[in-house]
């Protein structure tokens, strides 16, 4: 199963496709972007080639993870969806995953997890291991930081099983999220209301008036 991504993070649909690869092969990245075209094919003579006019190719743009989908539906490596796919910057994308061993013996695997930018840059990675024996189930509650130092945009949360000694890939299994900074909190001005000083009222106390009673002259 391949998805193509943008460098700007668009992302197409899910193509399946069956390839036999080499001994030490490694794919090369893909920077081009395929869309679904129709198998039918017809004869074009070349003057109606020359002018046929030219389709411009889609572009792609960065789009919101809105619907959780695992890269490889058909992966032994089984991821719980997740009821958030949104994240800011220094937050932890907390999922479940399981890896069943379907061989006639125990085994011993590492575990890698990882969450890789659009441009397959490592931003977070943790590697552990376990032993399973014959027809267990592993299960695991994971958690991956999403540092306060990551940018905007689309991310994918990987799993991969790798043989312990060697360091082989046995199966993997990823999901995409986005991180989106929160939107600045605009704050309100503060109006003050003015401050309205009453005036002072000065009262001018006038000193009482002392009256001198005369004195009664009694006549003879």
């Amino acid at each position: 199963y391949i998805k193509f991504r943008s460098a700007s993070g668009g992302i197409t649909a899910v193509y399946k496709v069956n390839v036999t690869l080499k001994a030490g092969y490694v794919p090369a990245p893909v920077t081009a972007v395929i869309t679904p075209v129709s198998t039918t094919t017809s004869a074009v003579s070349s003057s109606s080639a020359a002018s046929a006019p030219v389709v411009p190719s889609p572009v792609l743009y960065p789009v919101t993870v809105t619907q959780f989908e695992v890269t490889n539906p058909d992966s032994k490596v089984v991821i719980t969806p997740v009821k958030t796919l949104v994240y800011k910057p220094n937050s932890v994308v907390k999922y479940t995953y399981s890896y069943k061993n379907e061989t006639a013996k125990t085994v011993k695997v590492k575990i890698v997890r990882s969450v890789v930018d659009v441009k397959g840059k490592v931003v977070h990675k943790v590697t552990g291991s376990a032993s399973i024996t014959k027809g267990k189930t592993f299960k695991f509650n994971a958690s991956s930081l999403l540092s306060k130092k990551v940018t905007e945009g689309n991310y994918t949360v990987k799993v991969q099983v790798l043989d312990f000694k060697t360091g082989t890939s046995i199966d993997e299994n990823s999901f995409d999220v986005t991180v989106k900074k929160p939107a600045p909190v605009v704050k309100k001005p503060v109006v003050k209301k003015p401050v309205v000083k009453k005036p002072v009222v000065k009262a001018t106390v006038k000193a009482p008036v002392k009256t001198v009673a005369k004195p009664v002259v009694k006549k003879k």
